[in-house]
């Protein structure tokens, strides 16, 4: 259900528990901005990215900031030269494969030259070479002088050894002057023993062979070269398994399957294990910042956790200042009601037993005949207080999918129906069914066999609600007697013009509410409780505004600031029905789109994992990790110095979060936060030597973390 915007001169928030919800270049077609990247090609061969093949001259959608690997391939007896085009010189090499990043509309040819001289490649073992042209001296062939670039690529469970032939030695990859045909061996040597490594942090380890004492295989003796190497703001601490100690790189002979695991440990982050730890700043200065972030991962949203005391010296004195946001809450807004406990406990019902409520037809009066302007029909709406009003209304607008009804008692300008109706068909049916899912219909839900497709909008006046989706009605009046047995939502009579902006964003999040359901329902998503969905929906919902053009993206709606102004106050996952709640959902849900794609919202209600470990499954990174880099995100957005793309928000533009601003020496005491939520702190003024920041008697044993950040003002 959808927050409420109150006009006039007195500004009345009403606190209820029971309440409803909603929260946006080139192209547009999926909320968020499209380039097209066309790739054409010169002489033979072809461009890959994964397992896709691109045509030469076929425009591909990307969206906006998409990282773009390519790879080109040559047929035999041609050779990959260069690339070439109006944005050739946008790529970047990565190896043997080039990156693009879709900033905009890019189009590059990738030129193949045929050989004059041949270069025979043949293999021993399991592998493939690329060629790649370092320099030619004249013309577009491969003539007398020309240098080339060969590159072997082992398959899986290979490893480059060695060249042979008219290219000897072990480096990979390696230069050859064409000045005659060329004819090389690349001899890949299979593992015999398996080496099996697994990694705890973030990191990679490469496999080198340093001696064989026989044959291809990696044999019995065969001495393997181990190099850790961690990733930005990590490091390799030591060997565990078949391999121990802290050396790296390091040999291992191999005499049986190994099993090694190489453990990384992030520098700036430090798990408060009995309530206790210290971060260690190097040559921090005048010209430094540093963030200490302290967070929660406890799962009890609804509990506020102590922090004894933060520290930027272990003889610091005197209390930091506050950081203010830097805007206000300038709108009055009520709360949701699709999210409302009692609506919440009603769903319950129907999710449990939907496979026998399903087969249950609609027992109410039905419209049969297509329906017509002026139609009236009796609907049943929610008080929020554990009641149902009957309300008649006229059909006011017919759309290609959607039926706008009027309550009767309470008129709606006939204009702002035509537009709603627009903007419905138009942008917000579309884009909410193309990004979030599909609509219900009798294949799932019986009762709506025998009504009319579309879905319907009731516009009445809510007490306390800017509008509310039920999943109820969809069902059948013998399961839930105030089933509306349609496809329907409710939206606020403001009785003002100038909401219309606003009941237009609510259609989209209503509607969205809608689609959400029925994709756990299509997809069989077990029940994990009646608001363990509530933060993600109602993110997505949000989301949903932002992406018609009616959302926090085009200033409509929430300015954050419930959430920013006091952030260790709300937690991410647990749905507490405020302001700040849908402010902080909003912000997570959109920087998982932005970041991971929309392909995480079809993977979240297809998996059987609690919403967080879906998320987490999709993306392949620990929760915990995700919401660390977003919670930096949010305070790092406005920050010039911090270009890491996973500390950034790529669509939208934040203020600062509230917390402490202060300087070595100083210190906060008793401060609390609850599960998934993050108090900041940043630091100045130092003078070159090291700083130390330190937690004392944080609440939560293992379940909370101090993580640091050194910037440059």
């Amino acid at each position: 259900m959808k927050k409420k915007i109150l006009f006039g001169i007195l500004l009345l928030i009403l606190s209820v528990s029971l309440a409803g919800c909603s929260s946006g270049s080139d192209d547009v077609s999926n909320g968020l901005t499209n380039y097209s990247l066309t790739v054409n090609t010169i002489g033979d061969g072809e461009v890959q990215s994964g397992n896709k093949v691109f045509q030469s001259g076929e425009a591909n959608k990307y969206n906006k900031d998409t990282i773009v690997t390519l790879s080109p391939f040559s047929s035999s007896g041609w050779v990959f030269s260069e690339w070439r085009g109006n944005n050739a010189s946008d790529l970047a090499q990565d190896g043997s494969e080039w990156v693009i990043t879709m900033n905009d509309n890019k189009d590059i040819t990738a030129a193949f030259i045929r050989l004059e001289h041949n270069i025979n490649i043949t293999k021993e073992g399991q592998g493939t070479v690329t060629q790649e042209v370092v320099s030619t001296p004249q013309g577009d062939s491969y003539t007398e002088g020309t240098v080339v670039k060969l590159t072997a690529n082992p398959a899986d469970g290979w490893i480059f050894d060695h060249w042979s032939g008219d290219l000897t030695g072990t480096e990979n990859p390696k230069n050859i002057t064409v000045d005659a045909e060329k004819n090389i061996k690349a001899t890949f040597v299979r593992l015999g023993h398996n080496v099996n490594i697994t990694k705890e942090g973030q990191g990679i380890v490469t496999q080198e062979v340093v001696s064989t004492p026989q044959g291809d295989s990696y044999t019995e003796g065969t001495v393997v070269k181990l190099t850790a190497n961690p990733a930005d703001g990590w490091k390799f601490d030591h060997w565990s398994g078949d391999l121990t100690g802290s050396e790296n790189p390091k040999n291992i002979a191999i005499n049986s399957e190994k099993n090694i695991i190489a453990v990384f440990t992030d520098n700036t982050l430090t798990n408060l294990s009995n309530g206790n730890g210290n971060i260690t700043i190097k040559d921090f200065g005048s010209d430094n910042y540093v963030l200490g972030l302290v967070y929660s991962t406890a799962d009890s949203g609804a509990t506020s956790w102590s922090v004894g005391k933060f520290s930027t010296e272990t003889t610091s004195d005197g209390n930091l200042s506050e950081l203010d946001p830097s805007r206000s809450l300038e709108n009055g807004f009520l709360k949701d009601g699709s999210q409302s406990i009692y609506l919440k406990e009603m769903e319950y019902q129907a999710r449990k037993n939907h496979k026998n409520f399903s087969r249950l037809f609609a027992q109410s009066k039905l419209i049969k005949a297509a329906p017509a302007l002026g139609d009236e029909q009796e609907f049943d709406v929610y008080n929020f207080d554990g009641t149902f009003k009957n309300v008649t209304a006229n059909l006011k607008g017919i759309g290609e999918h959607v039926l706008i009804w009027v309550d009767n008692a309470h008129p709606f300008n006939s204009t702002s129906v035509t537009r709603m109706i627009n903007e419905f068909d138009n942008t917000i049916y579309p884009t909410v069914t193309d990004n979030f899912g599909s609509v219900p219909d009798g294949n799932t839900f019986a009762a709506l066999n025998q009504q009319d497709s579309r879905v319907n909008v009731l516009i009445t006046p809510l007490d306390g609600a800017g509008g509310y989706f039920w999943a109820n009605d969809l069902y059948s009046k013998s399961e839930f007697p105030n089933s509306n047995e349609q496809k329907i939502f409710f939206v606020h009579n403001y009785n003002d013009d100038r909401a219309l902006d606003y009941q237009i964003s609510t259609l989209a999040h209503e509607f969205q509410h809608m689609v959400f359901y029925n994709e756990d329902i299509v997809n069989d998503k077990p029940y994990f409780g009646i608001t363990a969905d509530s933060w993600i929906n109602e993110g997505f919902a949000q989301l949903a505004e932002d992406m018609v053009g009616y959302g926090y993206l085009n200033d409509v709606g929430s300015d954050l600031s419930s959430y920013l102004s006091e952030p260790g106050n709300t937690s991410l996952i647990y749905w507490g029905q405020t302001l700040a709640d849908y402010d902080v959902s909003y912000l997570f849900a959109r920087y998982i789109y932005d970041r991971f794609g929309e392909g995480v919202v079809d993977y979240i209600h297809k998996s059987n994992e609690i919403y967080p470990e879906a998320i987490s499954s999709y993306a392949d990174i620990p929760f915990r990790q995700i919401y660390e880099d977003w919670a930096m995100a949010v305070l790092f957005d406005s920050f010039s110095d911090v270009t890491n793309p996973k500390y950034k928000f790529s669509t939208i533009d934040i203020p600062l979060p509230a917390g402490y601003l202060g300087e070595p020496g100083q210190y906060w005491t008793n401060e609390s936060l609850k599960g998934w939520s993050s108090v900041y702190t940043i630091i100045e003024n130092g003078d070159g030597s090291d700083l130390n920041i330190s937690v004392e008697n944080a609440a939560i044993d293992g379940e909370m973390y101090l993580k640091t950040y050194k910037g440059v003002k």
